[in-house]
């Protein structure tokens, strides 16, 4: 088994732009320590043709201007926001096909307040 790709959901403040790191470790040994960035939840299936069917019959004509009636994609997690890195160099081998007990993932997020030196201003 070999794992290739780490991912958290984090709910944010609005505003706030953390720095989100990930550590890996296997058996107790650290194996990586990643910098996460946003990304978007992967999705697992592509969109059926019924679904693109349907889509295509609210499509609009070129200089109509209306809003769309359906929407498939995306959906808006607020205030969650998902972060996610790739492990380098084809991932990271873990002995006996089991994560159980073998692998070990730290969740670090730096968010410093935009507001933080204006609150502790002198007058």
């Amino acid at each position: 088994m070999c794992l290739k790709h780490v991912g958290a959901e984090i709910p944010l403040m609005k505003g706030t732009r953390p720095r989100v790191w990930m550590r890996v470790a296997c058996d107790r040994m650290p194996v990586r320590d990643l910098p996460l960035k946003r990304d978007h939840l992967p999705s697992p299936h592509a969109m059926p043709a019924e679904f693109r069917s349907v889509l295509l019959q609210d499509k609009r004509r070129p200089g109509e201007h209306r809003p769309l009636r359906l929407l498939l994609g995306q959906v808006d997690r607020d205030p969650y926001i998902f972060y996610s890195a790739r492990l380098p160099g084809g991932g990271t081998h873990i002995p006996d096909g089991t994560l159980a007990g073998h692998l070990q993932l730290e969740l670090w997020i730096d968010s410093p307040q935009p507001l933080w030196h204006y609150r502790w201003s002198s007058i």
